[in-house]
């Protein structure tokens, strides 16, 4: 055989075995407290698409759900701010999911 067929043969077997990973896409999620009472969220994908319609829960401290929506078809979702401490997951399907920590949400 023709050492450049094999050589050919031989990348395009590991161009098709990564494609996945080269396909891949990481979950893009922040959240701020816009000052008059409300956190606003956007939620988007590294590969830039859509989150539309993943879930948002919003959990007290003792892990209780205070809340659940889902993102708009922007990719966005606000609600009330909790009292005391709270953590906002998104949930963008599998290996997709977000923890943030309302210490980690910024005052804008």
């Amino acid at each position: 055989m023709n050492p450049c067929v094999s050589r050919c043969a031989l990348v395009l077997a590991l161009l098709l075995a990564s494609a996945g990973t080269l396909l891949a896409h990481s979950p893009m999620f922040t959240c701020f407290d816009d000052g008059s009472g409300r956190i606003q969220c956007e939620g988007a994908f590294s590969d830039g698409s859509s989150a539309a319609g993943s879930v948002i829960e919003v959990r007290d401290a003792a892990g209780r759900n205070l809340l659940s929506g889902k993102l708009d078809a922007d990719g966005e979702f606000s609600f009330e701010r909790p009292a005391g401490a709270y953590l906002i997951l998104f949930d963008g399907g599998p290996g997709h999911r977000v923890e943030l920590p309302s210490a980690e949400v910024p005052k804008w």
